[in-house]
């Protein structure tokens, strides 16, 4: 085939346009060649394939802004780099707790290693504290980092686990936690402090027995040594049993400060003729200040001594409040071993062995003191009947300016009884003279066994009292029963008709073994009970309920297993409910707080006892 060259002329160079404009019918701009394929913008970015990795999305293009999306939207190759314009701000997190606390921050859109996403750790150095953490109780930390170190609250079913302290007794069997008591504030630091008492103590003599003091303050928390204490009243002679009851005096002598009430029923007095009564007892006020080291009882502010053998003088001890309105707080004394004598005046034969009474000295006291110098005594009237084998201060029970007394008598008439004594008294005073009887109504309940006031039970403006009867049947043979009386309070009344009964869980748990003064446990501004429950369940391994909280206002028969608050012991064998007291405010934050006194705890099988803090909290 020959070729011929076309020539330079108008009609070739039609022919050159025709077939330019044929090539670019198919929409590609650029021109057919044997390497070029067309180029296509389906999405209409203005970026066609190839340099658009994402051709079906207009967002996706070389001009586009990177996000955090797991999307390469600059079409890059590299998906979320770090120029993205929406880092995610990640925090340090320093121990590892999953929280950081804003102390180093990252910009990137995935965690850096070591960084996480979240920066509410208020403790970035301690692993044990972040929002997740459980909050410990007394502890003094924020452990979960919500504003507050509480943690602590006593409410529903707990342990001793949930105790914020426990004082371990000193030396074998010393027995600590016999007795406790909220003292108020002692040393005048703003915080309520602690008294337990350790009766079979060794420190000052044989079984001597020993009352610690423990300052309220934030570093109570874990397991503390009573050796630790800062002071600790040591009884005068082997056998006394010393601190086998302890109370809250009151201000006795007007100076600001709350004092001390130390019983020791087996002291053996001699008297500055010579004579001597064996078991007549003893009890000591200390006056409240910077109370500290080792004190013999024998230095105490004031004494009182029993002056008949077997008198047991001091076994039970309360401060009395203001009976005579003189302004200054007094002191009750029982004495249920006391024997009442014949009337000589009468020529009548009264003698009754183990009638019992109680002692009412008038504040302010100072020296030594015999049973017989009291300004008003109380006299059993039936023989073995043991008034005074429990004593309170019933607060105003019918609001007439004057504290009122409550004395009870668990063996009387064999049955028990508790008797109420309106405010003023003085002079001799007897069973028939109450103005109010409360008499037990089962054979053997012992009613009376322990006694208190409720405080405002059920909000009325009135003081109400508390008659225990441990083994009452309450529902269950020897379960137990708790009585209520709402103030004003008069003449004679069975137990059964009390405002307000609460009932033992089980067989032979003996609910109210131990009671505490009423105090508002849960801060809605009304009186709360604390009830001891010494169950005999713990025999059989059973793990008893044995301390309650009842939250007021309440009324009516209940049983304690609906109780507000059950305290359980880790240890079946543990006699939980043998001494149980409200504290107020020890931590300072307002909250009034409970002490539980566990006698046999056995941690080093020697049995040196034991008392629980545990701490109350706003908003419970």
């Amino acid at each position: 085939m020959r070729l011929f060259p076309l020539r330079h002329s108008g009609a070739s160079l039609l022919i050159v346009l025709l077939l330019s404009a044929c090539s670019s019918l198919d929409g590609d701009p650029t021109p057919m060649g044997d390497d070029d394929a067309p180029l296509v913008d389906g999405d209409q970015d203005g970026h066609p394939v190839p340099e658009d990795c994402n051709d079906t999305n207009p967002t996706i293009n070389p001009d586009a802004a990177e996000r955090c999306n797991g999307i390469d939207d600059d079409c890059d190759g590299i998906v979320d780099e770090a120029d993205a314009v929406d880092p995610v701000t990640w925090y340090a997190d320093a121990d590892g707790d999953g929280y950081g606390n804003g102390g180093e921050t990252a910009l990137a859109c995935s965690a850096p290693a070591g960084f996480v996403s979240r920066s509410s750790d208020c403790d970035d150095a301690d692993p044990l504290v972040s929002p997740d953490a459980p909050e410990a109780c007394g502890d003094g930390i924020d452990n979960n980092c919500d504003g507050t170190g509480a943690g602590c609250g006593i409410e529903g079913d707990m342990t001793l686990a949930d105790a914020a302290a426990a004082f371990h007794g000193i030396g074998e069997g010393s027995r600590a936690g016999w007795s406790v008591a909220g003292v108020g504030d002692v040393n005048g630091d703003g915080r309520g402090d602690l008294l337990i008492g350790s009766p079979y103590d060794d420190s000052g003599a044989l079984r001597g027995g020993a009352a610690y003091l423990v300052y309220g303050g934030d570093a109570l928390s874990g397991d503390i040594g009573l050796e630790a204490a800062p002071a600790r009243f040591l009884g005068e002679a082997s056998y006394d049993f010393a601190g086998y009851s302890v109370a809250a005096a009151g201000d006795i002598n007007q100076d600001g400060l709350q004092d001390l009430l130390i019983g020791s029923p087996y002291h053996d007095h001699v008297g500055e003729d010579g004579s001597s009564f064996s078991g007549a007892g003893a009890t000591y006020l200390i006056y409240g200040g910077p109370l500290s080291g080792d004190r013999p009882l024998s230095t105490a502010d004031a004494i009182v001594v029993g002056t008949c053998a077997g008198c047991v003088a001091g076994q039970a001890v309360a401060g009395a409040g203001d009976v005579n309105g003189d302004g200054y707080d007094d002191i009750l004394v029982g004495a249920w071993g006391y024997d009442r004598e014949d009337d000589p005046e009468t020529g009548t034969d009264e003698g009754a062995v183990d009638a019992g009474a109680a002692f009412l000295f008038y504040g302010p006291l100072s020296g030594s003191l015999g049973l017989e110098e009291a300004d008003a005594v109380i006299i059993g009237d039936l023989e073995g009947g043991g008034l005074g084998a429990s004593v309170a201060a019933a607060g105003d029970v019918n609001q007439d300016g004057f504290g009122d007394l409550l004395v009870g008598a668990p063996d009387y008439n064999g049955r028990g009884a508790a008797f109420l004594y309106y405010g003023p008294i003085s002079d001799v005073r007897t069973a028939q003279d109450a103005d109010a009887r409360l008499m037990g109504d089962e054979e053997g309940a012992q009613a009376g066994y322990a006694v208190s006031s409720a405080g405002d039970l059920n909000d009325d403006g009135r003081d109400d009292v508390i008659v225990t009867a441990p083994y009452d049947p309450g529902g269950t043979l020897e379960a137990g029963a708790v009585f209520v009386f709402f103030g004003p309070v008069v003449g004679e009344i069975a137990l059964d008709r009390a405002n307000l009964t609460l009932q033992g869980e089980g067989v032979s748990d003996h609910a109210g073994y131990s009671v505490s003064p009423g105090g508002d446990l849960n801060g809605d501004g009304v009186a709360d009970l604390v009830i001891g429950s010494q169950g005999d369940s713990k025999a059989i391994g059973v793990p008893a309920r044995n301390v309650y909280a009842v939250f007021g206002p309440a009324s009516g028969v209940m049983s304690l297993s609906n109780a507000d608050v059950i305290l359980t012991s880790d240890d079946a064998s543990l006699s939980l409910g043998h001494a149980v007291s409200l504290a107020q405010d020890v931590n300072g934050d307002g909250q009034v707080d409970l002490l539980c006194g566990v006698p046999d705890r056995n941690d080093d099988s020697s049995f040196p006892g034991a008392a629980y803090l545990l701490l109350g909290a706003e908003g419970i």
